[in-house]
């Protein structure tokens, strides 16, 4: 009952859930995985479909983020 009211609540004030890619945490609940207590509706199934374009479009900015970058501290080698 709880993460079923967390799942209408981040749906109804358009909260995002699930767009950054490779956050996996064992230990608690994330809002995302509560989408499977909530009943199967229209608008649920639309917050599904805004979510998956907003996963879309964020991958982009994700993938721009996690690039390799290189570190001022590997230029200098000490002897």
């Amino acid at each position: 009952m709880v993460f079923r009211h967390l799942y209408e609540a981040c749906r109804r004030n358009s909260i995002p859930i699930d767009v950054t890619p490779n956050i996996e945490v064992s230990l608690i609940v994330q809002p995302g995985d509560t989408r499977y207590l909530a009943p199967r509706n229209w608008g649920t199934r639309w917050y599904g479909l805004k979510m998956g374009l907003a996963r879309q479009l964020a991958r982009p900015y994700f993938w721009w983020k996690r690039r390799p970058k290189e570190i001022a501290a590997s230029e200098v080698l000490t002897q």
